[in-house]
């Protein structure tokens, strides 16, 4: 998959779920898929958590905490190892969300 396609499958699924999206996962699953691209596209890989916040403009580490679980239990990544203290970064891998969005966006008049 590419940016595009993580892209299309993150708004499909916003667009089917308004009442579990919030401006605070799209800040985050978008800084977290240029985290991926800046890597390379790594299977799984380390996002500290201090980089992230910075990037999200977000001062509160429970706001962050809370967001990264909701985009798990989302399925858009997968926590593959919780980071053990302030100077280790969480490991994680995103999901290759292929579910196909079959409903028109808008109706025909």
């Amino acid at each position: 998959m590419n940016i595009f396609s993580y892209m299309k499958a993150w708004f499909d699924w916003a667009n089917k779920n308004p009442d579990r999206v919030n401006p605070n996962m799209h800040a985050l699953y978008f800084t977290i898929i240029n985290h991926a691209n800046r890597l390379g596209w790594k299977d799984k890989f380390g996002i500290p958590s201090e980089l992230i916040m910075e990037i999200m403009a977000i001062k509160n580490y429970k706001t962050y905490k809370k967001t990264l679980t909701e985009l798990i239990e989302a399925k858009f990544i997968v926590m593959v190892e919780s980071s053990r203290n302030q100077y280790t970064a969480s490991v994680i891998a995103l999901v290759k969300n292929t579910e196909a969005f079959t409903e028109a966006d808008i109706k025909a008049f």
